[in-house]
């Protein structure tokens, strides 16, 4: 298990986070800073948050992203109580909505109607079954995919887009088979939807990433370390 979490009211206290959580409870709230979010078309990477011990790692290195041009962030933090996990999240969309960047949670899809949420991303095992419904404009819905059978199925549900994955050897997924730079581009092309490379990528791939077909790359260690 990971080191204890300092408390939130501590990350910035400048910026009274907890008076701030408690206050940011309107669909409204989320429609007036939606209209200023970044067109996901103009995205080229696509950050997913790493391992942390404290809050201020967290928001640290996500700042610092924000402050690179990333516009768009999944938060992911498997080892976290889902209250937790909320909570963070919660915070975090404050500082995306600030630069009008886009934060992906991880879950199920009722955490859709959560007025904060502005996205969910899904496993590829949460690709069967309903489709999700959203409940605010602009929310986006990614699926993780690997094959095309599961290109398909994301079709079906309407995901706005997808990370395709693993492109190369990845240490997160150390015995995945990688799918190499000529399957990913071919399984590119069969989708209707933006596709991101994931897996091994850095900010060198994007440009190659895209010549083959993909809006750009998702990475954890490029934009973690």
């Amino acid at each position: 298990m990971p080191g204890a979490l300092i408390p939130l009211v501590f990350i910035y206290p400048n910026y009274q986070l907890n008076n701030r959580l408690k206050s940011y409870n309107s669909t409204n709230t989320f429609l007036t800073h939606n209209q200023q979010m970044t067109d996901i078309a103009t995205c080229d990477r696509y950050m997913i948050t790493g391992y942390f011990e404290t809050h201020n790692v967290l928001f640290d290195r996500v700042n610092r992203a924000l402050a690179q041009g990333v516009r768009l962030i999944q938060f992911r933090a498997p080892w976290l109580e889902q209250s937790d996990y909320l909570q963070l999240a919660h915070a975090l969309s404050l500082s995306t909505r600030a630069v009008g960047a886009l934060l992906t949670i991880k879950g199920d899809y009722p955490l859709l109607s959560l007025p904060w949420c502005q996205g969910l991303h899904l496993t590829s095992r949460q690709l069967t079954g309903t489709r999700a419904q959203k409940h605010h404009t602009g929310q986006l819905l990614i699926a993780s995919c690997h094959d095309a059978m599961e290109i398909r199925q994301a079709e079906a549900i309407s995901a706005d887009l997808i990370t395709l994955s693993p492109v190369r050897p990845t240490p997160s997924h150390p015995k995945a088979t990688p799918l190499g730079l000529s399957q990913a581009a071919e399984l590119t092309a069969t989708a209707t939807m933006p596709v991101f490379w994931l897996g091994g990528m850095t900010t060198e791939d994007i440009t190659t990433a895209q010549d083959l077909g993909a809006q750009g790359i998702a990475a954890i260690t490029e934009f973690w370390r």
